[in-house]
């Protein structure tokens, strides 16, 4: 497990709380005015549950006998039944959450301005505050609640009591004694009536960050004391004081939440993550070196799992408090058990939960669908550039973090999906570019040059280690094929504590990606580089190890190894199928760069006509420049209609080839048996086919000679399963395979990249190898596979507040000079200095956390 502290279980006072993540109370307004439970409290609370989170402590519920503004009330026993069946509703969806009631009793405050202050207490109402409190925990327990918190913080009467701006000058009030006796004589009495079997807890301030106001100084006396008399947990928090409320509108109460105080009650989006902890992790310094073991809750903006288990982990606390943090997600503790933090909804700390609490208004997370009362279920809200990604990269985390300059942690998000960070990089067609929200400002964010500067930096640095996974299954997993693929899926299995073996048939790993790429796209040592760190992590590489119907088979492997993962790609270059193919002189793309990437000597002659509009046509024409040639490409379709990356065709031109579009090979016309042009037809564009593109169709009467003593064909590419022989189903020339679960008809064999689909893009065979280790850990686990999920909701720029960014150009990535770049195989794009990568960091918009407020 990812996070193995953080879902581990806690015992506090006979009750087992399944893991280390606490629902703090939080203000919903859900309650009726008089108190009494509604359904939509009890829906607020179901959905919450439904999550998983390990313990929920309700919102305060009032012990004093009034009109409770919204607030559940505990004050008399006409309560019980109805909250006996909002907890058993709780239970209802989560039987193994502790569920606890916050129980509160708070100060007067008139629209005047007015509040009511510890010192305008007389004795004989404090006298009967702590069998208030005891009363309402009696009733909680009888109502089925597993235990009950005591509000000491805030504006409460229990927190003002405690703090320093208590003035009393009789035994309430005045020194530290005097200050804690009615939190003391609560506590006491509460224990009494509840009984010691029942758990109680408190919440204090760990800092009121108002002028007066008790520091951690104060606070840590305060956590000694109550560890003393036996609470069973305390929870810290911060802030929210009266002293540092903003002056009121005419005719409207004071509010706590406002002013500096209350802004450090929830950090907003300008204060780092944790900003709070160190307040828990001193109060249990402080309740440990007195020689208590009581369980402390940390908050205070934890809003990602990672955080949350350094923070358990070093002993800074014993649980993780969360309010705003479930609001945005109540499905964070089940996506954070799940290994898939990426898919949780990040809460923005926007405020604007806190500013509807402050109008009176019903509490909810500006995350949510508009007028939804509740996130929906399942959900799953992304930026665009991640919903777009085929590896669903978390794009918005690793630019943020690139933006502050910590590049090794946004490299670890990028390799939580890519073992490839530098090399996609350099090749992605980055279809995230195309939905950025930037774009409707002015232009969209250079995510993909950023990804590789961040790796290049990185490894520039030359203080990355990389150990093995720790190997903690039996089980081992066979992979045919080291392409992109076949080699994420082998890393990510070895991330899972399985031996994974890779089989390759060449004599280098990588696939494509070393023998099909150019250099000057993609150099060499970069992939060299990230393999060496697959290998290093645990991944066995054998190369010159061809899978064959007769030697080293599929059967022979299935019979040592217990899942196997077909991905040998599609390298087989597709026949132009017209006349004169015989002749020598006429190459296949694929070979011709395989050729060249693998050092052999390959002759072409002074003019080459390339057939095709993809990205190996494109390559080999590039490639063939840089070996003295003069290039013709020949292209059946428009230039809009090309499948090759518009900014490779761009830099082809650049580079003198010549592309002639809506034309097509009839004939190759060779002389003595070689090559010395081809026939083409110009074509005109009909209906769509099958792929939804217009079909070309030769114009009568429009033939022309393109002169040329080498033809390399690049019009497509197929598998070459020979080697399988018949043991796995086909769907035409390709494998059949499901295509989420990457499932074959032979249990235990698993099938994806473009061996499945044919030839895609490398950041789509990325994700098809992380699906298949997905899927084949569900397989020897014996776990069910997961069915597709729903799509996500995607935040458009309606939602997002764009008069907080100003407009500013896109970074162009540096480039070497066409002239200079075609005398050799050097890498033509040069990566973004330093602070271009930071200017360019800078402009993305943060998609969902700066949520527009008035959409």
């Amino acid at each position: 497990m990812k996070y193995p502290k953080l879902f581990s279980p806690l015992e506090i006072r006979g009750m087992t709380l399944p893991n280390r993540i606490m629902s703090t109370a939080a203000v919903t307004r859900l309650a009726a005015e008089d108190g009494h439970v509604t359904q939509n409290i009890k829906d607020r609370y179901q959905r919450l549950a439904m999550g998983g989170v390990g313990s929920i402590v309700v919102e305060a519920a009032v012990v004093l006998p009034s009109r409770s503004s919204f607030n559940l009330r505990v004050s008399d026993d006409q309560f019980i039944d109805e909250l006996k069946d909002f907890v058993a509703g709780i239970r209802s969806v989560n039987r193994d959450v502790k569920i606890g009631l916050q129980l509160i009793h708070f100060l007067k405050v008139a629209r005047t301005g007015w509040r009511q202050k510890v010192e305008d207490l007389k004795p004989e109402e404090i006298a009967v505050i702590p069998e208030q409190f005891a009363s309402g925990a009696v009733r909680a327990r009888a109502a089925g609640f597993d235990f009950v918190e005591l509000h000491m913080a805030h504006f409460t009467t229990l927190a003002s009591f405690l703090s320093l701006v208590n003035k009393r000058t009789d035994e309430y009030g005045g020194d530290f004694e005097g200050r804690v006796k009615l939190p003391t004589e609560v506590v006491l009495a509460t224990r009494k009536a509840a009984g010691n079997d029942y758990a109680i807890g408190a919440r204090i301030l760990g800092e009121e960050f108002t002028k007066e106001g008790n520091t951690l100084l104060q606070s840590a006396r305060v956590g000694r004391r109550l560890a003393s008399l036996g609470l069973d947990y305390i929870s810290v928090s911060a802030g929210e004081r009266f002293e540092d409320a903003d002056t009121p509108l005419p005719n409207m109460p004071p509010f706590a939440g406002t002013g500096y105080s209350g802004y450090r009650m929830s950090p907003r989006w300008w204060n780092q993550d944790g900003v709070q902890v160190y307040l828990a992790e001193g109060v249990r310094q402080a309740v440990r070196e007195a020689g208590y073991s009581t369980p402390v809750v940390a908050a205070g903006k934890i809003r990602m799992p990672d955080l949350a288990e350094e923070v358990l982990s070093s002993g800074k606390a014993d649980i993780i408090g969360m309010a705003r943090t479930l609001f945005a997600d109540p499905d964070w503790p089940v996506k954070a058990k799940a290994g898939k933090p990426d898919e949780i909804v990040k809460c923005a700390a926007c405020g604007y939960c806190s500013e509807s609490d402050e109008r009176y208004e019903t509490v909810t997370c500006i995350e949510w669908p508009k007028g939804e009362l509740n996130a929906p279920s399942p959900w799953y809200l992304v930026p665009p550039c991640k919903a777009a990604c085929p590896a669903g990269l978390d794009i918005r985390s690793y630019v943020d973090l690139a933006a502050h300059g910590h590049y090794e942690k946004a490299l670890e998000v990028i390799e939580e999906k890519i073992p490839f960070p530098a090399t996609i990089g350099r090749v992605c067609p980055h279809p995230c570019e195309t939905k950025c929200n930037r774009k409707e400002l002015d232009q969209s964010i250079a995510i993909n040059g950023l990804k590789r500067f961040i790796a290049d930096a990185v490894y520039a640095r030359g203080t990355r280690t990389v150990s093995p996974a720790p190997r903690i299954h039996n089980e081992r997993v066979a992979v045919i094929g080291a392409g992109p693929a076949g080699l994420t899926a082998a890393f990510n299995l070895a991330q899972m504590g399985y031996g994974v073996t890779v089989f390759e048939a060449l004599p280098i790993a990588g696939g494509m990606l070393t023998v099909g790429i150019p250099e000057y796209r993609l150099p060499r040592d970069i992939v060299r580089r990230e393999i060496d760190h697959i290998r290093h992590s645990g991944v066995e590489v054998r190369t010159n190890s061809p899978v064959e119907a007769n030697g080293l088979s599929l059967e022979s492997i299935q019979k040592e190894y217990q899942a196997v993962f077909v991905a040998t790609g599609a390298h087989k270059s597709l026949p132009l199928g017209i006349p004169g193919e015989a002749a020598n002189g006429l190459l296949s793309g694929t070979a011709f760069l395989k050729d060249i990437n693998l050092g052999k000597s390959v002759n072409v002659g002074k003019k080459v006509a390339v057939v095709g509009g993809g990205n190996v046509a494109i390559d080999a024409a590039r490639a063939a420049k840089r070996l003295g040639s003069d290039v013709t490409v020949v292209y059946r379709r428009s230039k809009e209609e090309m499948p090759a990356y518009e900014e490779e065709v761009e830099a082809a031109e650049k580079e003198g080839i010549k592309i002639e579009y809506l034309a097509m090979p009839s004939k190759l016309i060779d002389t003595n048996g070689h090559v010395t042009g081809m026939e083409c037809l110009k074509t005109k564009l009909g209906a769509p086919d099958k792929s939804g593109r217009r079909k070309p169709e030769p114009v009568a009467g429009s033939a022309f000679t393109v002169t040329a003593d080498t033809v390399i064909s690049a019009i497509g590419e197929e598998p070459d399963l020979g080697f399988l022989g018949g043991t796995l189903k086909k769907s035409g020339t390709f494998l059949k395979a499901q295509p989420h679960s990457c499932e074959t008809e032979k249990a235990g064999v698993f099938a994806g990249g473009d061996v499945v689909t044919g030839p895609r893009t490398v950041i789509e065979a990325i994700a098809a190898g992380r699906r298949a280790a997905i899927a084949i850990d569900r397989f020897l686990r014996n776990e069910k596979h997961e069915e597709e999920q729903l799509a996500p909701s995607v935040i458009g720029m309606a939602d997002v507040e764009v008069a907080r960014f100003k407009k500013r150009e896109r970074q162009v990535m540096p480039e070497a000079q066409a002239e200079e770049r075609i005398k050799g195989f050097s890498e033509v794009a040069v990566g973004f200095s330093e602070g271009a990568a930071l200017f360019e960091a800078d402009r993305c918009l943060q998609c969902g956390l700066f949520p527009n407020k008035n959409r």
